[in-house]
């Protein structure tokens, strides 16, 4: 028969001060954090993993490991439970406003820790420096960025030089670019990728088309009134739809060159074979 007991008294080497409870110490810790942040202001970070009413309110709910965060739609940041669903699955900011230990809740504010954020970014923000920014959400003509607690909206031509049929194709929530400030007002900032980038107009790649030449290109976007064939690297003609030939998405075509403007930045061309 084997003995045992949790006094200690049959185990060998048993040391009082050595008890743990596991599982125990990583709570600890993480009610460590909740009390600095509550104290102090400090900013802290979590999923947003989804929503709840709680007493008629509507709160998104988050999780410190194993700590439950509630973030009451009026601290989102944001006037709607809508514009605030948006960000479900995405890590949030928040700076703890109250909790109480002993029944587990924890209400946080992510329009404090962003108005905090926010505060510092406009002190060293200035027109023309180069900064990060994480993509936030994409809508359908823009992709709304992160810069330090304030967002701004990143336009689909400021992307990149040449046409885009879906921003989706070029860039995910979650993505880290770079983006060049292009004005710093009060009301807004505003910023461009394609401000970093070599325009391909004030280079010699356009030199290398010329009008009455035919030259391959790739099918990149569709618009009424044509077909966006791209020629080089942000280099993009437009060609009049088909009459009795089809073209899709990723089709090679072989165009003739009929008009260059370079103040307009446009090319116009017409598709005469399709295929290789």
């Amino acid at each position: 028969m084997t003995e045992h007991t949790t006094q200690g008294r049959l185990l060998e080497g048993f040391d009082p001060k050595r008890i743990r409870h596991l599982g125990q110490e990583e709570q600890e810790q993480d009610w460590s954090q909740i009390f600095n942040s509550y104290q102090n202001d400090f900013i802290l970070e979590a999923e947003l993993e989804g929503f709840e009413k709680i007493s008629e309110k509507t709160c998104g709910v988050a999780y410190l490991d194993n700590i439950r965060i509630l973030i009451p739609v009026e601290l989102s940041g944001y006037a709607t439970y809508k514009e605030f669903r948006e960000y479900a699955g995405l890590r949030i900011s928040f700076i703890v406003k109250e909790f109480d230990q002993d029944k587990g809740v924890v209400i946080g504010s992510r329009k404090e820790a962003l108005a905090k954020k926010a505060e510092i970014t406009r002190r060293k923000l200035k027109e023309g420096d180069v900064i990060l920014s994480v993509v936030r959400r994409i809508l359908a003509k823009e992709a709304i960025l992160d810069i330090g607690g304030i967002e701004v909206s990143l336009p689909v031509m400021e992307i990149r030089h040449g046409w885009i049929q879906s921003i989706q194709q070029e860039l995910s929530v979650g993505d880290v670019i770079e983006v060049k400030v292009l004005a710093v007002k009060d009301t807004g900032v505003t910023v461009s990728a394609k401000a970093l980038q070599q325009d391909p107009w004030e280079s010699d790649v356009i030199d290398r088309f010329k009008v009455g030449n035919e030259y391959m290109g790739r099918v990149t976007g569709t618009a009424d009134f044509g077909n966006f064939i791209n020629l080089a690297q942000g280099v993009d003609a437009i060609a009049p739809h088909l009459k009795f030939e089809h073209v899709k998405m990723g089709d090679r075509v072989l165009v003739r060159i009929r008009h260059i403007d370079r103040k307009e930045r446009r090319i116009v061309s017409r598709i005469v074979k399709v295929g290789t």
